[in-house]
């Protein structure tokens, strides 16, 4: 494969499984994300859906193959993994009175050679502004809020410029404007050819943000393509167990983007 095919492949996972206990939490899955798509990974609690990206990491015994532009990433060294990919979890294990900027610049870290440098300064200051921290870059990340401290951990996986982005439910706790903020902050993300793997609960946002879903029940893939292909009344009857409002549901936009 080419340098440029890999990179417009930019995830491949083959054949995925997790077992525990001698059965498959996980079923086995394959799918691809390409250069600078969404794809957010959806199902009801208990689905499979986190840990689907903590197999993706490595940080959950498999079975099968992940590839990022091309390299399986099993092969791969921590920091040429984290060059390569960058995590927020759902629940952060990180409780020292850092500042945020420290907690931000922890991003840089992959980049040894370079984490002290200018460049990497400018890197720092860029993700603070992007996720509107600059004014609480000095504050020490355990006095901030749930929500304020999920944007820092979103700034900090930007700062490492990785080209592909996993989180797992980063909207969880976000007021109405900064959970627009934050998708706009995807998008942006997306357009310059960066890639994003999503856990979302709230189908309203995998409708308009991503271009392509999976659709996680009891450990399997049921579903994958594009959402309005996918989220029909069928699907949402048998894994989520609800019917259709025929009535549109509210939409928002902040002030001068496309509604």
């Amino acid at each position: 494969m080419s340098e440029g095919e890999a990179a417009s492949r930019r995830l491949e996972v083959r054949n995925l499984e997790v077992q525990r206990g001698g059965r498959s939490c996980l079923h086995p899955l394959s799918f691809e994300l390409g250069a600078g798509e969404c794809m957010a990974v959806l199902g009801p609690n208990g689905a499979g859906k986190s840990t689907l990206l903590r197999a993706i990491l490595a940080l959950q015994p498999h079975q099968g193959s992940v590839r990022v532009e091309g390299r399986e990433l099993a092969r791969l060294e921590a920091s040429e993994r984290a060059r390569l990919l960058a995590y927020l979890p759902q629940r952060s294990l990180l409780d020292a009175p850092l500042s945020v900027r420290s907690v931000v610049a922890q991003g840089r870290f992959a980049h040894a050679s370079s984490a002290r440098g200018e460049a990497s300064r400018q890197g720092v200051e860029a993700a603070l502004r992007l996720l509107d921290l600059s004014p609480l870059a000095e504050r020490a990340f355990t006095r901030l809020s749930y929500g304020e401290q999920r944007r820092v951990l979103l700034a900090r996986a930007l700062a490492t410029e990785a080209p592909l982005l996993l989180l797992d439910e980063p909207s969880a706790a976000l007021d109405l404007e900064q959970s627009l903020r934050l998708f706009a902050t995807l998008e942006g993300f997306c357009r310059r050819g960066g890639s994003v793997l999503v856990v979302l609960h709230d189908l309203n946002e995998a409708c308009r943000w991503a271009q392509r879903v999976l659709v996680l029940h009891r450990g399997q893939l049921v579903a994958q393509g594009a959402p309005d292909a996918v989220l029909h009344a069928q699907t949402l009857a048998e894994v989520w167990q609800v019917g259709v409002q025929p009535n549109a549901a509210l939409a928002f936009h902040l002030p001068g983007s496309r509604p």
